[in-house]
């Protein structure tokens, strides 16, 4: 759904792209608390949420220039300061009543949103500027082959991103080997999402034809 969602956002411009990754950040602040089992293995649910916003990104690199990409990454980090902010607000004011059941609800689930965000925030900025360096520098300076500027790229930004996020939003909440084993699986699915997103590069030509 979310692969779908942004090779429909590439066609409608890089508004909608930046839109995109906006929306995956957020999901990942909402919900990357949550750690899940997948092949015997436990890792946070906002893995693949990560490889697309840096799927996006590659995209505004690949066809609209490394300014307009640079520029998405402090527009979305922008856009995600505000959403944590106000969010915040909101859990604080006092509820009424009728709502006490639904307002205890975002109390649980938006407490810890603090700590996930900036995970978050820090893990992005610091990878997604790893992945603009090498993308750009390969694809755009040394006119390297498109699949491989992206391979590399993403490898990189994927090994950055996991070790910060992983490390910031769950050290001291989870046993050491635990959150070991969230890191490495964690890691091994945001590459292989973002592997498996590198054919679709080729595809956005054509839907932008």
């Amino acid at each position: 759904i979310d692969l779908i969602y942004i090779l429909f956002s590439s066609r409608l411009g890089k508004e909608s792209l930046i839109a995109s990754i906006l929306v995956n950040l957020m999901l990942i602040s909402t919900f990357g608390a949550k750690l899940i089992p997948i092949f015997g293995f436990v890792t946070n649910v906002g893995n693949g949420f990560y490889a697309f916003a840096f799927f996006a990104t590659n995209i505004l690199l690949a066809f609209y220039g490394k300014k307009i990409a640079y520029k998405s990454i402090w527009i979305t980090f922008a856009g995600l300061i505000v959403f944590v902010l106000m969010g915040q607000f909101v859990i604080r004011i006092a509820g009424d009543s009728s709502s006490s059941t639904i307002s205890d609800a975002m109390t649980t689930v938006f407490a810890n949103v603090p700590r996930i965000a900036f995970a978050s925030i820090t893990a992005y900025l610091v990878a997604q500027h790893v992945n603009y360096w090498i993308f750009s520098s390969l694809f755009l300076t040394k006119k390297k082959p498109l699949w491989l500027s992206s391979i590399i790229s993403t490898f990189a930004a994927q090994a950055v991103d996991s070790v910060l996020f992983f490390t910031i939003a769950f050290v001291g909440t989870i046993s050491p080997s635990l959150l070991l084993e969230a890191l490495l699986t964690g890691f091994v699915i945001k590459t292989c999402v973002g592997l498996l997103c590198t054919p679709f590069l080729y595809a956005i030509k054509i839907i932008q034809e």
